[in-house]
């Protein structure tokens, strides 16, 4: 794999990347705290609402994307609909069960679960940050 195909894109996966990377890293760096982290379960488990505005937010953010962003080419281009597409998972799975994922929030395990799981966020937020700034349109 050359170095273009890893940091090249099309023009919309160039303005996509950056934010996409931006809200990853954040979103990791704030779930990492493991108070953050028990405050977030916490409201998904306790107030439904909050659990269906999440899974609305995460379906449609997700599904614009894809929708919008039709680039399966390159690296960031895989990688900004691979985030795409877990956001539309998560979302759906909000929607569609949102029982089953309270009784899977109860459990102790949750909070590290999350918090693994965000770890993945921050190599994954830097590098479509690092296109985002260093990228060309192909």
């Amino acid at each position: 794999m050359t170095l273009d195909l890893l940091i090249s894109g099309s023009r919309e996966t160039l303005w996509l990347a950056p934010v996409v990377g931006a809200y990853l890293c954040l979103s990791a760096f704030g779930l990492l705290r493991r108070e953050e982290c028990n405050r977030l379960i916490a409201d998904l488990r306790d107030h439904p609402a909050s659990l269906h505005a999440v899974g609305a937010i995460a379906f449609f953010v997700g599904a614009a994307l894809l929708s919008f962003h039709r680039h399966w080419t390159t690296m960031p281009e895989v990688v900004v609909n691979l985030v795409a597409a877990w956001w539309v998972f998560e979302g759906a799975g909000m929607l569609a069960n949102p029982a089953l994922l309270r009784a899977v929030l109860v459990r102790e395990v949750a909070v590290k679960q999350l918090r693994l799981t965000s770890l993945m966020g921050v190599p994954l937020g830097g590098y479509l940050l690092l296109v985002g700034l260093i990228g060309h349109a192909r």
